[in-house]
């Protein structure tokens, strides 16, 4: 699976690239351009397209995790993908994006992303 969300964060990246001209990279700056990317489909996504994006974000962002934090893709029990740093301590970009293309900025991605070493920092001090 870990190939799959490779090869959808790159087709994400691509396709940004050839729709809007943007190059986007794997760090906080794309995060941020990604973000507001999501605030200008919501008003006019439907259902029927939220897997697919949800699944395109979702895999570049984790993308972002991975580059900037660590971690590798694993399933948990429940059978959701995340990020997981250690036996203990994971993200799940895939249900972060689902959460702010239905919510918005309130759920942001940015901050999701930002504050990963926070928490991990803060879980391993424990």
């Amino acid at each position: 699976m870990e190939q799959k969300f490779k090869d959808l964060s790159s087709h994400f990246i691509a396709t940004i690239a050839r729709d809007s001209g943007v190059e986007l990279s794997l760090d906080r700056t794309s995060v941020a351009w990604t973000e507001e990317f999501i605030e200008r489909l919501r008003p006019v996504i439907d259902e029927t397209l939220m897997d697919g994006l949800s699944s395109s974000i979702g895999a570049y962002l984790g993308e972002c995790i991975r580059a900037s934090y660590g971690g590798e893709w694993r399933q948990s029990e429940d059978g959701a993908w995340g990020v997981y740093f250690d036996d203990l301590n994971a993200a799940y970009p895939f249900a972060k994006v689902q959460k702010q293309l239905r919510n918005g900025i309130e759920d942001s991605i940015l901050s999701f992303y930002e504050v990963i070493p926070i928490v991990f920092l803060k879980s391993n001090d424990a």
